[in-house]
């Protein structure tokens, strides 16, 4: 699993990509939905774009960005 600051997720989603991972499941939000409503928004307003943009910035082969989100 990945908890913590939307900082720390980014960070520890690329270096998975980094070590070949190339699909993640992303699985929420349990039996409490309205509990999980402001991290499922920082993940889509922060996580998600900062991945993408490092992923866009980086030289070489591209490779597929988070999609759906």
């Amino acid at each position: 699993a990945i908890v913590g600051t939307p900082e720390h997720c980014t960070h520890r989603i690329l270096e998975l990509i980094d070590c070949g991972v190339d699909r993640f499941i992303l699985v929420g939000p349990g039996l409490h939905p309205e509990a999980a409503a402001p991290g499922r928004t920082l993940f889509a307003s922060e996580v998600v774009p900062a991945v993408r943009q490092v992923l866009k910035d980086r030289p070489g082969p591209r490779v597929k960005t988070i999609q759906n989100i």
